[in-house]
């Protein structure tokens, strides 16, 4: 059966495909990371002139992250403009696929997994979650509703700007000169991993085979998107730390540890494996160590 164009064929030559996707995430860091903070630093004390006293903590932070995602939608329309040229849409799904239904199905059992998780871990480690009583107050219902009303909008621009960073130009840019699937997951777990300052590599590592294990399935970054979304969402406004708890705009409070970093990659696996239910996907040997672009027509996702 003739394979149809998907999320991972290759355009151009590899060694000149993979210098230009390299090239695009250069840009891309640049506009998040130096770009992004030398404007951050210039709008440092906006928010005390403009908000009131118990919304200053709040709007400082909705500046600094739609300063920094839109920094970061501009190095990849700029790159996709001079380097890549091919259509924003490609960059999240190729052949095109509906995804406001399957990002909030997935963000949704995400959610509830790592609830689950929480609660688990919890009563495993004898510091089980409980409500935020210090903020959760009448009094603080409107700065909560504001905050929920903001990462409602935000956190899916911000998680989908890392994920096209991070996955969809790794994966895209890597793809011909080293297409095995196994080498694409750890090269875009790699940067995830250094994204995050380098720490708990193992964890990102093994968070990106599973996450670009539903990107091959799925020919897009809709579910990897949606788990990192998921992710953001919940930890900004379902769970905090008890020892930040008077910063905290979260339902509930615990403590993070290693085990409960270990086991979210359980939820992962147990929100994908619901997916891939849905989604009639199977696992086998050649999702790993098969090319990426060896997907015929009838694989792709309707």
């Amino acid at each position: 059966m003739k394979a149809e164009p998907n999320f991972f064929t290759p355009t151009g030559r590899p060694i000149a495909r993979f210098g230009l996707y390299i090239l695009a995430l250069v840009v891309c860091i640049v506009f998040y990371f130096p770009v992004a903070g030398t404007l951050l630093n210039k709008t440092e004390g906006v928010a005390g002139r403009i908000s009131t006293p118990e919304f200053e903590s709040l709007v400082d932070a909705m500046i600094k992250i739609s300063l920094r995602t839109a920094c970061g939608i501009a190095g990849i329309l700029l790159s996709l403009l001079l380097f890549i040229r091919e259509p924003f849409r490609n960059m999240i799904a190729k052949p095109w696929q509906p995804v406001a239904g399957r990002f909030l199905m997935c963000v949704g059992i995400y959610v509830l997994a790592v609830l689950l998780k929480d609660a688990l871990v919890g009563l495993a480690t004898g510091k089980p979650l409980h409500f935020n009583s210090a903020f959760l107050t009448a009094e603080n219902a409107d700065v909560y509703l504001v905050a929920l009303s903001f990462g409602l909008a935000m956190v899916p621009l911000q998680s989908l700007t890392e994920e096209i960073i991070y996955r969809s130009f790794i994966v895209k840019g890597f793809n011909g000169l080293f297409s095995r699937r196994w080498f694409l997951m750890l090269m875009s777990g790699l940067f995830f991993s250094l994204n995050h300052g380098g720490q708990d590599l193992f964890y990102w590592l093994l968070l990106s085979v599973i996450l670009v294990w539903s990107v091959i399935k799925s020919n897009s970054i809709i579910y990897a998107w949606a788990i990192h979304a998921g992710h953001n969402f919940y930890y900004m406004f379902v769970l905090g730390g008890t020892s930040h708890s008077e910063d905290a705009m979260t339902l509930f409070l615990q403590d993070q540890n290693q085990l409960s970093l270990w086991m979210e990659l359980l939820a992962v696996v147990v929100t994908l494996s619901v997916i891939s239910l849905k989604r009639n996907w199977s696992l086998t040997a050649n999702d790993f160590l098969g090319k990426a672009d060896d997907r015929a027509v009838s694989h792709v996702e309707s």
